[in-house]
């Protein structure tokens, strides 16, 4: 390409896929030099970013026009490097576009470990001369070096790292960014040796290998300069320091290290090329095509991004996986259609037999009678007194439990939980252990030895009896008043839990809150719980009693608290979740930690209805229900904005580059500018309906908008856990697109449609054009005879357009105007004051 061109890598990784990005495997599509037969990339482009009349960020593409005369990347080839071995040519290997650029510069001149560069493998940026106080990448590789921020010795600024080898098999040593295989290195840095010591700095390809190049001290007591230049083939390289002659302990001090795409080393300075990922993504499809009569092989190679990896990825998800995940003993779901009760022993044994117990007058056990949190099936049990009502009735108690089978239950290691929606009367459940003989007939308060819940003075208490019929723990949920306990008759599904911590302690939990550790009457024997039960009685002159139960289950061994947690999020379905946290949760789980979440603002209703649907259908709707946005950024990472991100964002908060004609004062030069002044987005009414409840808001209706436009009704689901927020949404929607962007009274100018720049005519574009992604803020400017317009701009896309052999490049972008300039945001502690121009945004 053109000397005003960046340093550009087209890096393919054949071993691996989603949601990786190309690692040290790592191969040049786009190679430095030419290399025989090698592939190489005549061109590229990329399109990311929002559709505008969907309004929603759709998934990235890549074209790449790859020239392969070797056929390396033909699938049927399977004797091509690209496609044996550890290599394979499948659909959605990993691919990256990216460059080095020095905007200072206009070239690629300069310290490549400077603060505008990641570490490798880490969250952190270098610091070539160490004034951070951190170790700027160096770490211990080998045996036990200790390395430290030092201040006894410094070349350049007042600290350096300090490496105390303690043995002789000690190596210190710094990993190196990510370049273009086949790119000439020169690696620098200044070495302090103590007397009677040499120390000898190497270039290896990452991670092994003989060494690219090798350079030992001469000097002590002094700085030195090392220099090593070489050629890494890998897309990865480090520099190790060892000691070469000397005694052990000893310390060396090191400052001042410098890369650079040089044959030999320069000046030292803090500054230098950055790193600017393109676009990243996984190659999907491998065309094959011919010219040249046949002799060339031709390969536009196709690429997406996460998105579309996340369209294609299937949620799964219920109660029932989540439990079995922890691995209990017994679980319950009592989602049968009828009875008998279905016992599920995961880890094997004879099944329990079910059994119920019907109770005179007026008693029933009925499946399928209510239903759990999620839709699924339940269990209700419904005993009736007398009339007139009596008390002392034994035979007025329904039962619905197992029979023989057993669960040993130890004293010091055992969890037990269960689903209770209690709506009258008195109920008993838990996990019982029958002696020989014992009989339910008659018993109204459960069996005589369990581990359980027990109504008294009509409230739910926690209660373990033993088998030598000690009561060994008892205790009422009033101690739980931060989830407004005690619990009572209230006719809602409850999560409950009792798990044994070991040393004659325990604990309970209601609906995730969880108790203080409490400890045991004595040290009670081991018992075999062979009947998991639920019973109801009016025994003691209760007109009614009622209840339903879902998913018990047992554990032989402690829940630990994040998992009780777990289960009863699981249960509610994670009602009331923040949008981000929803986001963050699911992303973690089907992609990949490597995410950007905002915690976001809208209290979420269930998600009972994700499983079976995509992530991306899911993460889209979570983001519309909070006003905000899911995308990918340039280097593979998935975002999930809440509709405060553009305002905090450090590139959206601000403007970061100003385009427009006057180049005398700073402002970048656009090739093209187009203006779009349409009614897309003009909403007159609202008609919304709250996920959360299924209920259709009444029409929120803009008068003065309806008048001027027209009846443009907006009509969507939010899944928000209320109906106000909902009718709040409905508000602002009416307010902000009561008339199209840039119309009188906005304060904003008309939307960009399409802005192209042509960096490779103007290479100080290039700095721009490589910093900007979706959500980047900017300022355009146009001024002619007849009017000026000025206004600042989010990016909602972005699309490239490269070819090397023609030396072109040019970049079109989609733009929003930034309607608030300066927000309000309720608990930040800049934006959160009030101020005389305070604009509430949402």
């Amino acid at each position: 390409m053109s000397r005003v061109y960046p340093l550009m890598s087209i890096t393919a990784d054949f071993t691996q896929g989603p949601p990786n990005i190309p690692g040290n495997s790592g191969v040049q599509l786009l190679p430095a030099t030419a290399a025989g037969n090698n592939p190489a990339c005549r061109g590229w482009s990329t399109t990311r970013g929002r559709q505008y009349e969907l309004d929603v960020v759709q998934a990235g593409t890549a074209s790449l026009d790859v020239v392969d005369p070797a056929e390396w990347l033909n699938p049927v080839n399977t004797s091509s490097p690209w496609n044996s071995g550890a290599n394979s040519l499948l659909p959605y290997r990993c691919t990256q576009i990216a460059a080095w650029w020095n905007g200072a510069t206009l070239n690629t001149a300069g310290n490549l470990l400077n603060a505008t560069n990641m570490i490798t493998g880490s969250t952190v940026n270098y610091d070539p001369s160490f004034e951070s106080g951190g170790l700027g990448g160096w770490f211990g590789i080998a045996g036990s070096p200790t390395l430290v921020s030092s201040t006894a010795q410094h070349f350049d600024g007042a600290k350096s790292v300090s490496i105390t080898y303690n043995a002789g098999g000690d190596v210190a040593a710094v990993a190196l960014p990510a370049t273009v295989p086949g790119q000439v290195w020169t690696f620098s840095l200044y070495v302090f040796v103590p007397a009677s010591h040499t120390v000898t700095a190497s270039l290896y390809n990452f991670p092994t290998g003989a060494p690219l190049a090798s350079s030992t001290s001469s000097t002590t007591g002094a700085w030195q300069r090392l220099t090593l230049t070489g050629t890494p083939t890998t897309r990865y390289a480090i520099v190790q320091l060892s000691v070469a002659s000397g005694t052990t302990p000893t310390t060396v001090f090191v400052d001042a290290m410098q890369l650079e795409f040089a044959p030999a080393a320069s000046a030292f300075t803090t500054s230098g090329p950055t790193f600017y990922e393109v676009y990243t993504g996984y190659i999907e499809r491998y065309p094959q095509q011919w010219d040249s009569q046949g002799f060339r092989g031709l390969r536009p190679l196709e690429a997406v991004d996460a998105l579309s990896v996340l369209s294609r990825t299937i949620i799964s998800q219920s109660y029932a996986s989540t439990v079995l995940a922890d691995g209990p003993g017994v679980f319950i779901p009592y989602n049968d259609d009828a009875f008998p009760t279905s016992v599920q022993l995961p880890a094997g044994g004879q099944p329990p037999i079910a059994y119920q117990q019907i109770g005179s007058n007026s008693a029933s056990v009925t499946f399928g009678g209510d239903t759990f949190l999620d839709g699924s099936r339940a269990v209700s049990l419904s005993q009736q007194n007398a009339d007139p009502v009596t008390s002392g009735d034994s035979t007025q108690v329904t039962w619905l439990g197992t029979r023989q089978g057993g669960f040993a239950m130890n004293p010091q290691a055992f969890s037990l939980e269960c689903w209770i929606k209690w709506s009258a009367g008195q109920v008993y459940f838990g996990g019982g252990s029958m002696r020989v003989g014992e009989s339910t007939v008659g018993e109204v308060t459960g069996p005589q030895n369990y581990i359980g819940w027990y109504t008294f003075a009509n409230v739910l208490a926690i209660r373990y009896t033993d088998p030598n019929n000690a009561v060994q723990y008892y205790f009422g949920f009033i101690g739980l008043t931060s989830s407004g306990l005690p619990f009572f008759a209230d006719g809602k599904w409850h999560h409950l839990t009792f798990v044994a911590l070991g040393s004659n302690n325990a604990q309970f939990s209601l609906d995730g809150v969880v108790s203080s550790v409490h400890a045991y009457a004595s040290t009670p024997p081991a018992m075999s719980l062979n009947n998991f039960y639920i019973d109801v009685t009016t025994n003691f002159g209760d007109p009614i009693s009622t209840a339903a139960i879902a998913n018990m289950a047992a554990y032989p061994f402690a829940l630990s608290s994040a998992q009780q947690t777990a289960h009863y999020k699981r249960g509610i379905g994670y009602l009331g979740e923040k949008s981000g946290a929803r986001a963050l949760r699911l992303l973690t789980k089907y992609w990949s930690t490597n995410v950007v979440t905002d915690t976001g603002v809208t209290s979420m209703a269930t998600d009972f209805s994700y499983s079976g649907r995509s992530m991306l259908d899911v993460l889209q709707e979570i983001a519309d229900t909070e006003n905000g946005l899911v995308w990918t950024d340039a280097a593979g990472v998935v975002h999930q904005d809440s509709r405060e991100t553009r305002y905090t964002a450090t590139t959206s908060s601000t403007s970061q580059f100003t385009f427009g004609e006057n180049s005398g004062a700073g402002e970048l030069p656009y090739e093209e500018l187009e203006y779009d002044y349409d009614p897309t987005y003009v909403y007159s009414e609202a008609d919304l309906t709250a996920g959360g409840s299924g209920t259709q808001l009444p029409a929120i209706v803009n008068a003065t908008s309806q008048t001027a436009y027209g009846q443009r009704i907006l009509s969507k689901t939010l899944q928000m856990q209320n109906d106000w927020d909902v009718n709040q949404a409905g508000l602002f929607y009416v307010q902000r697109y009561a008339k199209p962007a840039g119309a009188a009274g906005t304060g904003v100018p008309p939307r960009v449609s399409k802005m192209t720049l042509n960096p490779a005519a103007n290479p100080k574009l290039f700095t721009a054009v490589l910093s900007m992604d979706i959500g980047t803020r900017i300022t355009v400017k146009r001024r002619t005879s007849a009017v000026t317009i000025s206004g600042d701009y989010y990016v909602e896309a972005i699309n490239h357009d490269a070819a090397g052999d023609a030396s072109s490049w040019k970049t079109e972008l989609e733009l929003s105007p930034v309607f608030v300039s300066q927000p309000w945001i309720l608990g930040d502690a800049t934006k959160g004051v009030l101020g005389s121009t305070t604009v509430c945004v949402y």
